[in-house]
């Protein structure tokens, strides 16, 4: 999984972190309308590309998707938003020099038909 994977997560973050350089250069030359372009860009384009992938699972998974047709439509525009909050979330598990495993107990057993209900 991590050779389809970690190539593509590279070359995005090459490429984003290229985009920034860029716009902050346009920034500092003056080129306001260029600069904030070349933030905006990548983000709407990675935007619709993720509304697209949502959009196309909802639409073939609708059937499984156990509640309404309205919070269906909602969590497909939201979905875009949802997935741009991994960005901080990454930037942050990538820099993150304390790592630790902590276990989680849990209280209560529990049996097959509580689980069903």
């Amino acid at each position: 999984m991590a050779t389809t994977i970690m190539p593509a997560m590279i070359l995005s973050a090459a490429l984003l972190t290229a985009d920034f350089f860029g716009a902050l250069f346009m920034l500092l030359m003056g080129k306001w309308l260029n600069g904030i372009t070349l933030i905006m860009l990548p983000t709407i384009n990675a935007s619709v590309l993720v509304f697209f992938i949502g959009l196309i699972t909802t639409v073939s998974e609708w059937n499984k998707i156990h509640t309404t047709s309205f919070k269906k439509v909602l969590y497909i525009i939201t979905f875009p938003f949802f997935m741009l909050t991994y960005i901080p979330i990454a930037v942050t598990a990538f820099f993150s020099k304390k790592v630790e495993w902590k276990p989680i107990e849990h209280s209560k057993a529990l049996d097959l038909s509580e689980v069903q209900n």
